[in-house]
Order: structure tokens, then C-alpha cells, then sequence
């Protein structure tokens, strides 16, 4: 019988000492053994693999070098070989430290690439230019700036047009507001003014803002889902200075209004959406930098979440990501940031003991462009592809959508990727690649046929 709505039941939390605090935790399966590992950032300088046993139970391996001063790590397969990579942002230099993955928890030598400023907060992985190669945008406080850095599908990155923002950014998300094939970016940060922004992509890895929201003062992170179940992305956005969570509703035009303002604890940083009760709604999940508790919040209809409940973990956490950790395939919780930079601090793991009645991902159909195939320059080739689920399928996203245009732009190998995610946390990917000849397709003439 699943758990009454907003009934959650987590274990107490679980800790693992590393030497140093950890800033960030990046969760992924880095051994390719089917279960989720975790990569921590700490500050000063190193970033540690705790490997998951199979039953939820990690234990440290090997430390690498990530920076002087790592303060967030996400995992993304940037070079295409199929093994999971750490990309790090660095508070101390101008820089993004990115590790290659070999497939058994194990890195290359660090790269390092150079941003506009110090300070990197934060750091968003995603196909910015639509090439079908991963990129990557930083927020870097120093500066007031958003850099980008273009991927080449090999691990290298170049710096692009980096976005003034004219505030001390905190947090970015990218995804597509405005439903044009291209991805935007979410931006938030430390004013007392307009504290999200809103830029919209030009397709080449270049942004303009088109809107500023004001959601409460010093916003401090932001995470983008569709809440009201309208198949637009909202935004969730914490202020650490009026300790409030708002809900950011999207028109699907890249166009936001206020819905609801869910009050917090003090300082909330951070904020995660997951069925935790496992009734089919998702919930919302807020870390906070001066409170030794996470707050839940339980979702119901039409976007609406009941009051807060607060579940002790002893610390108070800057980060909280969530992922499905041990055997019942529910959505735990991995705790990062507890106490000062530089002082020893755990990272926690608090299990979820309601387990998922959905463990079954959702299936992807490419169907266009297929695997290994090449076509002219310039040839305009619909994408064609589906998503499908036992249960409730709540994304499924192309590099560019369903009938949109491939990239047929540039000679070379190409990648065109799906993902998708349904109600119970599950999520699925698949990628095709492609090759592009340099010989011009002539298509009104009809000569696009290699």
C-alpha cells in the first residue's frame, strides 16, 4: 500500500568523513556498474570518489585534483565515449577543472579552462550552441558575468561570448523557456532588485536577456520544472534574504509570473524536486546554510504543495541533490556543504524508506537521423523521435525537438541525444551520431542524396 500523500519517511542521515569539507557532490554512475557513485568537491583542492557498493553504501577511493579552491562538480559525458565526466567550478581562479571519466571511477589528468572572472559558483552542462556537443556556462560571482565555453565533443572547451548580468550571479539552469529549439538560460543572484534573469539562446551559443523577475531578495539557486503540469518549464527560485522559495510559473514563451511564495528556514541555498511520498505528485526538497534541517514541502494538485515539514539532519546543508542511492529505487538525498571552508565535514546520505512502485525507465525511438548516417551540407533533415513510460512520462527532450531541424550546419561527425524522465524519477538517454559531408546540398535543385 504506497505511503499516505506527504507522509515522508527518511532514515537518519548517514555520514562519510572526507579531510576536508565538501562544497559539492555530483552523483552518477562513475564505475559503470549500474549503480549511483558520488564525486565530492572539497575546498581546498580535491574531489573524492565514494563508490556505491549496490545496497546504498559508499566507500571513498581515490582523491583528484579539481582546482584550488572546487566549490561545484556536475557530471556529464562532455568528450561522447560514453563514460561519465566531472565538470568543476573553482571559487579561487578564473577557471572550469574538467576530469575525464574512464569508466571505472577513475579521471584523466585535469583540464582547465579559463573563465572571465574568479569566483565560479556554479557551472550549467548543456548543448548551447547546438552542435549536439555538450558546453558549458558558469556563473562567476567576481565578475557579474556568465562565461561560456563551447565543447568540441572531445573534452576541449573555447571561451564563447561571455553574458554580462550586472549582478553577483549565484546560480544558472538551461533549458528551453521559449520552445524555439534553442536553449535559454535561468540566472539568479545576489540583489535586492530583479533577482532572476532570463536570457534567451541565439542558437550558437550566444544569449540576450529578455526578462528580469523579482523572487524575494539574494536569490540563491534556482531549478526549473514544470509544476502546474502544463508542459511548460517553471522556476523555482530560494531568496536567502526574505528565507522564501517562489514559484516562477512559465507562459512557454520565455515569459514568467509570480504563482506562490512558500516560506522557508533561514538561508535556504538550495532546492530539488522528486516524488518522495511516491503518491505520483512531486515534492520539493530545501537545503539551507543556518538551519540544521532540510525542509519538504509535498506536492499536490495544480501545482500547489502542502505546508512545510522539516527533517532534521543534523548540519545544515548547501546542497541537496536527489537520486535513487539503494535497491527500493526511491528518490534519497546526498547532503553536501556542511559547516566552514576548511573544516572536516561528512557527506550525508539520507535514504528514503517509502520505496518507488515505478522502477522502469522510460523507452526512447529515434527514428531520425539514424545511427552512422551522413548527409550534405546544409541538407534540411527533420529529427524524428518518442518518448513512452509504464506509468507517467513528464519529459522528453531531443537536442532539438521533435520535427525541428538537425544540425546539418558544419562538416564532421555530429551527436543528436534524447532524454527523458517520468513522474517516478526514472530517466533514460539515447544518442545518435551522424556525419555531415562537406560536399553543399543543392536541395532545391534535389541534390541531396550522398
Amino acid at each position: 500500500m504506497p505511503a499516505p500523500a506527504g507522509a515522508f519517511d527518511f532514515a537518519p542521515v548517514e555520514r562519510y568523513a572526507l579531510d576536508v569539507s565538501p562544497r559539492s557532490v555530483g552523483v552518477g554512475d562513475l564505475d559503470q556498474d549500474g549503480d549511483q557513485d558520488l564525486l565530492a568537491a572539497s575546498y581546498p583542492g580535491a574531489m573524492t570518489v565514494l563508490r556505491n557498493d549496490g545496497h546504498g553504501r559508499f566507500r571513498a577511493g581515490e582523491v583528484f585534483g579539481g582546482g584550488p579552491g572546487p566549490t561545484i562538480v556536475h557530471l556529464a559525458d562532455v568528450d561522447a565515449d560514453g563514460h561519465l565526466d566531472g565538470v568543476v567550478g573553482d571559487y579561487d581562479a578564473p577557471a572550469v577543472t574538467v576530469l575525464l571519466g574512464r569508466g571505472d571511477a577513475t579521471f584523466e589528468p585535469a583540464r582547465t579552462f579559463r573563465t572571465a572572472a574568479s569566483g565560479v559558483i556554479e557551472a550549467e552542462v548543456a548543448d548551447l550552441d547546438g552542435d549536439g556537443d555538450l558546453d558549458i556556462a558558469t556563473a562567476d560571482s567576481f565578475g557579474s558575468t556568465v562565461s561560456v565555453l563551447l565543447g568540441d565533443g572531445d573534452g576541449d572547451f573555447r571561451r564563447g561570448d561571455d553574458l554580462l548580468v550586472g549582478f553577483y550571479p549565484r546560480e544558472l539552469e538551461a533549458s528551453d523557456f521559449d520552445r524555439d529549439g534553442r536553449q535559454d538560460l535561468a540566472i539568479v543572484g545576489n540583489t535586492n532588485g530583479e533577482t532572476v534573469h532570463i536570457a534567451r539562446g541565439r542558437g550558437d551559443g550566444r544569449f540576450d536577456v529578455i526578462g528580469r523577475y523579482r523572487a524575494g531578495v539574494n536569490a540563491s539557486s534556482v531549478a526549473i520544472h514544470d509544476v502546474d503540469g502544463d508542459r511548460r518549464d517553471d522556476l523555482l527560485v530560494t531568496a536567502d534574504g526574505t528565507n522564501d522559495l517562489t514559484i516562477l510559473q512559465g507562459a512557454g514563451d520565455g515569459t514568467f509570473t509570480v504563482a506562490s511564495v512558500l516560506p522557508t528556514r533561514s538561508y535556504p541555498y538550495s532546492v530539488a524536486v522528486a516524488d518522495f511520498d511516491d503518491d505520483g505528485r512531486e515534492d520539493l526538497v530545501v537545503g539551507h546554510t543556518q538551519a540544521d534541517v532540510v525542509s519538504l514541502f509535498a506536492g499536490s494538485a495544480a501545482g500547489r504543495f502542502g505546508p512545510r515539514q522539516d527533517l532534521d539532519v543534523g548540519l545544515p546543508p548547501t546542497q541537496v541533490v536527489v537520486a535513487p542511492l539503494d535497491a527500493n529505487r526511491s528518490p534519497d538525498l546526498v547532503l553536501a556543504g556542511f559547516g566552514s571552508l576548511g573544516q572536516r565535514h561528512p557527506v550525508g546520505v539520507a535514504f528514503n524508506r517509502i520505496p518507488s512502485r515505478d522502477a522502469v525507465a522510460p523507452t526512447i525511438e529515434i527514428a531520425r537521423p539514424a545511427e552512422g548516417s551522413t548527409y550534405r551540407l546544409g541538407e534540411p533533415v527533420a529529427v524524428q523521435y518518442r518518448c513512452a513510460d509504464d506509468a507517467e512520462l513528464i519529459a522528453c527532450t531531443g537536442t532539438v525537438p521533435d520535427g525541428g531541424w538537425l544540425d546539418t550546419s558544419t562538416p564532421g561527425e555530429h551527436r543528436f541525444e534524447v532524454r527523458a524522465r517520468d513522474r517516478a524519477g526514472n530517466e533514460a538517454r539515447a544518442e545518435r551520431r551522424y556525419d555531415v559531408s562537406p560536399l553543399p546540398c543543392l536541395w532545391l535543385l534535389a541534390r541531396c542524396a550522398v
